[in-house]
Parts: C-alpha cells; structure tokens; sequence
C-alpha cells in the first residue's frame, strides 16, 4: 500500500509537468511502459534542462519504486496459496491475486460481522450519515477503518474505472475503433 502510494504520487508529479508544458501522448494509453515510455523519454529532450533532468530523477525513483512493488507482490504469491476464498474474490471486476489475498487475510472470516452493513463500514466503503428532521445527508468517507481493506477496494475499483477511462479516450483512435470495448461502449452511450 505504501509503495503504490509513492507509485502514483510520481506518476502524478510527472503528469502535472507534462501539463504545465501542454504536452500529452493521445495515442498511449499508459506513458510509462512499452512505447509510451519511449514517448516519454524522447518528449525529456523537449523541457528546460533542469524540469528534464527533475523528470528523469522522477523516472528513476518510479523504476525502483515498480521494482520494490514487483519484488514484494512476487514474494507473496511465493508464500500465499490462494483459498478459495480468494477464488472467488478473484472474480469481481478488478480483484486479481494479489487484492484477493489482502481482501481475504484482512476480512478474516465474515460470519465475525453481524450484518453485511458492518463489513462495509469496517471496510471504510460507506459514508458518515447524519440524519435528523427526516432529512439524510451523507458526509465524507469513515477514517475509522481498516486502512489495508480500503485502499484494496479502492484499488479494485479504480481498475474498473481506468480501463473505462482509456476506453472513453482512446475510442476515435484507429486502433481502437472496432475493438469489441469500444462497439458496446458505443452502442450503451
């Protein structure tokens, strides 16, 4: 969790510069791997030299931080086997091996819950709610939560919603145009 935060953190960084120069890459999903990264590197070239050389020092940290990530994710499945609980965690939208097994190890077992309603606020995935006169307003996420449970969900979600977002973006790109995604998004729209 402490890796992927520093992970997006950079990628974040990078972006914003990117944006402040009023350069971005249309034709790549993902700017850093495979020939986004390319993009990128030859795109370093065209910044002052001091945001440049920042960039690449940004790069290198995002390089050790993925490394560190790659490491650790490797280790676990070494050392986890998958239940099959994680099983069928692993068939929502977005759980792959890894959010399963920390779904699974931070849940524990469910029947400890009273309700499905507990869970969910254990897991910090429902809001504050404050109600009074009949009228309900919902407020901010609970910071009372298991943290580990949050950022899984939040994760699994989020993967769900990028795969969308790179559907939505890519969608007049030639490439792209008659991709079965990008059909069944047109004809929901």
């Amino acid at each position: 969790m402490a890796f992927s935060k520093v992970r997006t953190a950079l990628k974040n960084r990078i972006h914003a510069t990117l944006a402040k120069y009023a350069l971005n890459s249309a034709e790549h999903s993902d700017i850093f791997v495979g020939k986004g990264r390319a993009w990128l590197d030859r795109t370093l070239k065209r910044f002052p030299p001091e945001t440049g050389r920042c960039i690449d020092q940004e790069l290198e940290l995002l390089d050790a931080t993925m490394e560190q990530i790659y490491a650790l994710e490797e280790r676990m499945l070494e050392r986890i086997q998958l239940t099959s609980d994680m099983q069928r965690l692993k068939t929502l939208p977005g759980v792959g091996n890894i959010l399963a097994i920390v779904i699974e190890r931070e849940v524990g077992t469910v029947d400890r819950f009273p309700a499905a309603g507990h869970l969910a606020a254990y897991a910090g995935v429902v809001p504050k709610v404050h109600s009074s006169g009949g009228k309900t307003r919902y407020g901010r996420m609970r910071k009372q939560a298991n943290n580990y449970l949050k950022w899984a969900f939040r994760a699994a979600s989020c993967k769900g919603i990028e795969a969308a977002n790179v559907v939505v973006a890519h969608r007049h790109h030639a490439p792209w145009r008659e991709k079965k995604v990008t059909l069944v998004y047109e004809r929901i729209r």
